[in-house]
């Protein structure tokens, strides 16, 4: 690679590191900004149990997205067959959206407790509305000389929708 293109992130790093490190040593509470020596101490000395949370985590989160991506299509086929659905739904997807999870996360987990569902849960909330958004966007923009040819050949909804409508909104989906 070339230096010029390494050379100014590594610069920032270093500037970013220094800056960090002299803060956490102006301020001298090493309990709320622990300097950057110190954080590489720990997680070095930690490493097993950092590894396993981060199994964790990412186990939970994966399975928040995946259930969020089941929920997301359902949702957005139902929306896209009937407009009286998606005008009676897409206001609380939005608002799905529009609550800070900061806000929403300490409710669950009181709710939920200091465990793998709450994490889950956090997941679906944020995963749910782009995957709403995308694939509503994606089967609604069908081409519409598609959508005509299907029509004039008297193909049934349940057909034309799996045939047509879903496989050209696999893109958004998949945005």
């Amino acid at each position: 690679m070339e230096i010029k293109k390494i050379l100014p992130p590594a610069i920032i790093l270093l500037l970013f590191l220094g800056s960090w490190h002299i803060g956490a040593l102006i301020y001298n509470m090493a309990f709320i900004l622990p300097t950057p020596v110190v954080v590489a101490q720990t997680f070095v000395a930690d490493f097993d149990i950092i590894m396993t949370g981060l199994g964790l985590t990412f186990e939970a989160a994966f399975t928040g997205y995946i259930i969020a991506v089941v929920m997301g299509i359902a949702v957005a086929t139902v929306m896209s067959l009937s407009n009286i659905l998606e005008k009676s739904l897409y206001p609380y997807a939005i608002l799905l959206q529009t609550v800070p999870v900061v806000a929403v996360a300490p409710l669950i987990v009181l709710w939920f407790g200091f465990e793998m569902k709450s994490i889950i849960i956090i997941s679906i909330i944020i995963s749910l509305f782009p995957i709403i958004n995308n694939t509503l966007l994606g089967l609604k923009s069908t081409p519409k000389t598609l959508v005509e040819l299907f029509d004039y050949h008297k193909t049934n909804k349940f057909i034309s929708f799996f045939k047509l409508r879903f496989p050209s909104a696999i893109p958004n989906i998949i945005a």
